[in-house]
């Protein structure tokens, strides 16, 4: 009798853990912390924290400037020598697929930098320069408000941290933003996907 009700409480126990794990993890869809920040911006969009920033014409800017329902942002630092670059050259490809598919008007390209020490208006310009953008579409900018930059970072999970070397360690990605709001997150590597994310979106605008 005692071994019956020993591997009965056994079993609820399994059973109780695997409800909190599935509920933990969307129904085990999501196992990281970058997972649960992507399926959070798929599921539940929330709005951004309010940010300026001076872009390359030393242009005071904000998402209701741009007048563009569309945004690609991501983040970066102008002296990286390595993964900003290749986010650069994706940025410049997906601009090229944009124009080829006339998304390009409807779709604002923004790059922020995080590094609000060394970076200006001229080195975005020169950032912009290097990947042949065209700044009608696509900008730079730095967030002169180190307070505001800190809430906007924190918000989407952006971790910048001080590699020792005078750079930076960073994740890297592409957030999707819609109205205001970050509605989906991508890799460096998911070019076709962004595209068609922003296909349907035009459907509907």
């Amino acid at each position: 009798m005692k071994l019956w009700l020993s591997g009965l409480l056994s079993l609820c126990i399994t059973a109780a853990g695997l409800f909190v794990l599935a509920a933990g993890t969307h129904g085990y869809s999501v196992w990281t912390e970058e997972g649960q920040r992507r399926w959070q911006a798929t599921n539940h969009p929330q709005q951004l924290p309010l940010f300026e920033w001076r872009n390359q014409h030393h242009e005071e800017r904000s998402l209701a400037t741009l007048n563009k329902p569309i945004v690609l942002l991501d983040f970066i630092y102008t002296s990286c020598p390595t993964v900003c670059q290749l986010m650069g050259y994706e940025f410049g490809r997906l601009q090229t697929l944009l124009k080829e598919k006339q998304l390009d008007h409807s779709v604002q390209l923004l790059s922020i930098s995080f590094d609000a020490e060394r970076d200006t208006p001229a080195t975005m310009a020169e950032y912009l320069k290097r990947y042949r953008a065209n700044t009608a579409h696509w900008e730079g900018g730095v967030v002169e408000d180190k307070g505001r930059l800190s809430e906007l970072l924190e918000h989407l999970g952006v971790v910048v941290l001080p590699d020792g070397q005078g750079g930076y360690v960073h994740n890297a990605a592409f957030y999707l933003v819609y109205e205001g709001r970050v509605i989906s997150i991508f890799d460096r590597d998911q070019l076709q996907l962004i595209l068609e994310s922003i296909e349907a979106l035009g459907q509907v605008i």
